[in-house]
C-alpha cells in the first residue's frame, strides 16, 4: 500500500510541476504577438478589468511557482516529523500519505487555473467562469474526502 501511495505521488507532483511549464512555454512562445497593454487580471464577470504591460502575464507562473514550492515543503515537513496523533505506525504512514496526496491533487487543480489564466492572457479571452467553478467543486469534494478519510 506504502509503494502504491509513493508512486502516485511521484506521478502527480511532477505532473503538476510539468502543467505549470508548459503554460510558461505556451506563454513564452505567444509573448512577442501580444500587444503591448494586455489585459492581466479578470473581473467577477470574467472579462478584463486590468490592463497593464504584457510581462504582468508572467504573474499567473509565479504564483504558481510559489504554491509548488510551498506544498513542495509542507509535503517534506510532512514526511520528516510525526504527527503527534495516537496511531500505530501504519496508521501513521497512511495519514500522512494521505495527505500528502490530498495536497498533490489540489495543487494539479491550483496550476490547471492558473494554466487557464494565463491561457486566457495570451489568446486575450474572457475567463471562463463555468471551468473554474467545475474546479473549485472538484477541490472541495477532494478537500472533504481527504478529511474524511483521515
Amino acid at each position: 500500500m506504502k509503494k502504491a501511495y509513493e508512486t502516485l505521488h511521484r506521478i502527480l507532483f511532477p505532473f503538476s510541476i510539468c502543467l505549470l511549464a508548459a503554460s510558461l512555454i505556451f506563454f513564452l512562445i505567444k509573448l512577442k504577438g501580444l500587444p503591448d497593454e494586455t489585459g492581466i487580471h479578470f473581473g467577477p464577470d470574467g472579462k478584463f478589468d486590468v490592463v497593464a504591460s504584457k510581462f504582468y502575464g508572467f504573474y499567473p507562473h509565479i504564483i504558481g511557482g510559489l504554491v509548488t514550492a510551498g506544498i513542495a515543503f509542507a509535503e517534506h515537513c510532512i514526511k520528516k516529523s510525526k504527527t503527534g496523533l495516537d496511531l500505530s505506525e501504519d496508521g501513521e504512514v497512511l495519514f500522512k500519505n494521505e495527505l500528502k496526496l490530498t495536497l498533490d491533487t489540489i495543487l494539479i487543480l491550483v496550476n490547471v487555473v492558473f494554466a487557464h489564466w494565463s491561457y486566457c492572457v495570451v489568446m486575450q479571452k474572457p475567463l471562463n467562469l463555468n471551468f473554474l467553478g467545475i474546479i473549485v467543486k472538484i477541490a472541495l469534494v477532494i478537500v472533504f474526502t481527504g478529511i474524511g478519510m483521515q
